[in-house]
């Protein structure tokens, strides 16, 4: 009977072993889950289309972002008129398709080409060239 006995309490102790092991492992998942390991903070999505307020002091917003590809809506708010062009003064030749927008009469919006490299375009308002307040902004494509 000795032996039937050991033999009984080891076949209920094999029994017992996966389930608690498998207590264990869902515990430990759990906890890990729940504490510490939070998902990581994803950025925020970059837009494929902004709008920029052109007012009668600069750029509303002067420094924006916007998705490869993407295009920049500009707002002429002003009482007068301002005419969009890349960078730098005299070329325009940074960022091409922002010289698409041109010149803007109060009301008016016009819309960038696409803005198809990665890279930081700078732009200014030609119409204000020599008024003393230069207005200008960037563009960064991500």
């Amino acid at each position: 009977m000795g032996i039937l006995r050991l033999s009984s309490q080891r076949s209920s102790y094999r029994a017992v072993v996966p389930a608690w092991r498998t207590a264990v492992g869902c515990i430990l998942t759990l906890s890990v889950a729940a504490c510490g390991s939070s998902p990581a903070p994803t950025a925020p999505a970059v837009p494929s289309e902004v709008t920029i307020n052109v007012t009668a002091t600069g750029f509303k917003p002067k420094d924006t972002e916007l998705a490869v590809g993407g295009h920049a809506r500009f707002e002429n708010i002003d009482d007068r008129l301002h005419s969009i062009a890349s960078n730098p003064l005299i070329s325009h030749a940074d960022c091409p398709p922002i010289n698409e927008v041109g010149v803007l009469v109060p009301g008016q919006s016009k819309v960038t080409g696409a803005l198809t490299e990665a890279k930081t375009c700078g732009y200014h308002d030609t119409a204000s060239e020599g008024s003393g307040q230069l207005l200008m902004g960037t563009i960064t494509v991500r």
